[in-house]
């Protein structure tokens, strides 16, 4: 792959990460401090955010994007040289992204005590996995460009 587009999608997949991210901090803000399992009449503003339209829709959408952006961030760190350093990544990658599948992100939301109607996923972790896998692409791409300068 051309390092201009390794670049621009590795840009591309931060900016996405960190975009997601903001927008699930924006709309969970009224369920910050709040007590599980949720009393809807003592936190009406969370319930209405949990029980309503929220972010699940961000790993049911989005999280084959991130597990294809992912996955071609591994192939490109692993086709740099193998090393502890890269089979760490590789496997961070590998992890992260298994749990931002919206099934067993739903099995980590419900590890801890919950609303009865606690959303299917946040999100978190496909936008944690966007981020990790556009700043893979970029270190391999700078490190490319180090390669060929020496």
């Amino acid at each position: 792959m051309s390092r201009p587009l390794q670049l621009a999608l590795g840009i591309a997949a931060v900016v996405i990460g960190l975009g997601l991210s903001a927008l699930i901090a924006l709309i969970w803000l009224p369920c910050v401090g709040a007590q599980m399992p949720l009393d809807p009449l003592v936190a009406s503003e969370c319930a209405a955010v949990s029980s309503g339209s929220n972010t699940g829709w961000i790993g049911l959408l989005l999280w084959p994007v991130a597990l294809a952006v992912a996955g071609f961030a591994a192939v490109r760190i692993l086709s740099r040289g193998s090393g502890v350093i890269s089979y760490a990544i590789v496997i961070l990658l590998a992890v992260v992204t298994f749990l931002a599948n919206p099934l067993p992100e739903y099995w980590l939301l419900n590890l801890s005590a919950q609303s009865w109607d606690e959303p299917p996923g946040t999100g978190a972790l496909t936008a944690t996995t966007f981020v990790l896998a556009g700043v893979v692409l970029l270190a391999t791409s700078a490190r490319e460009v180090r390669s060929s300068v020496e």
